[in-house]
């Protein structure tokens, strides 16, 4: 399989799963994180998809264009590619099937606390989060490969959703949204950009002995 096959397989792979993700984040707008719905915890479940969907295509979007963002690119990659897995695939998977089995079998495990390791890791998964996207979007912005402007609903989407700390949730979850929403723009740089032809090799010499 080329080069070229595969990145555009990477780019569709983020396209689809960012904008799998972003659909089933909008159920959250009118649901909360409540864990007795039913409609929270298919949404989550969906999100799972979208999620994995992201993390098999962040490695070609990367590999793309990895001489040109450098550094900061690698960083942003690196993070991006952590944070979605815990604050996407980790988080999903505990409201899809860990919160509604508690609130059925054990509800008063809900009332308390969440388990410090627990809280220690999404905290970790956050701060990568915000390195991440502003590092992958600065990076995107100083760059011609893809699509330049793609740096911004990233850079953007990661402070609305850490706003939505300290603000109204509805806050995050817009950022959440539209920070998916990057990922899946960022796909569809990968998938429909064309790849640099290569230079023809120097035909052989006619006449002369082999080397």
């Amino acid at each position: 399989m080329s080069s070229t096959t595969l990145y555009r397989l990477s780019g569709i792979s983020l396209l689809i799963g960012g904008l799998f993700a972003a659909l089933a984040t909008v159920p959250v707008f009118f649901t909360g994180e409540d864990p007795t719905s039913p409609i929270a915890a298919t949404a989550a479940l969906l999100r799972i998809i979208g999620d994995m969907l992201i993390v098999v295509g962040l490695p070609g979007m990367y590999s793309r264009q990895a001489q040109r963002v450098g550094l900061l690119g690698l960083i942003g990659f690196l993070s991006t590619l952590v944070y979605v897995l815990i604050t996407g695939v980790v988080n999903d998977t505990i409201a899809a099937v860990i919160l509604p089995f508690l609130a059925s079998a054990a509800p008063s495990l809900l009332k308390g606390s969440p388990p410090q390791g627990l809280l220690i890791l999404f905290l970790v998964g956050s701060l990568l989060g915000v390195v991440g996207s502003v590092s992958l979007g600065v990076a995107m912005l100083r760059t011609t490969v893809l699509t330049r402007w793609v740096g911004l609903p990233l850079i953007l989407g990661v402070v609305l959703n850490l706003g939505g700390s300290f603000l109204l949730p509805a806050v995050g979850t817009t950022g959440t949204v539209l920070f998916l929403l990057g990922l899946a723009w960022l796909g569809f740089g990968v998938w429909s950009s064309r790849q640099p032809t290569s230079q023809p090799e120097l035909p052989p010499m006619p006449f002369g002995p082999e080397m």
